[in-house]
């Protein structure tokens, strides 16, 4: 989900990798493994205004990681994610 900036925006989507075309599935997959994205905690810059919060969450069989992340504190590995 991203939310925030100058008017409040909120957007989001839900992606199932069992749903997807095999080449899109494998993108995705590819995407969350070059990002670090299991090894990234939730980091909000302090006291930052009308930036974009995200907030991704990936489910696996091993369990669910959950992060959010503002403009200025997104690794540039997760960018593409």
């Amino acid at each position: 989900m991203q939310t925030g900036g100058y008017v409040g925006l909120v957007k989001g989507c839900t992606l199932d990798a069992r749903s997807l075309p095999a080449d899109e599935a494998a993108e995705l997959k590819s995407l969350v493994e070059r990002s670090n994205f299991f090894q990234t905690s939730s980091r909000l810059t302090p006291n930052a205004r009308d930036l974009q919060v995200y907030e991704i969450t990936v489910e696996t069989v091993q369990g669910a990681h959950h992060v959010e992340l503002d403009d200025m504190s997104m690794p540039q590995s997760m960018r593409p994610l």
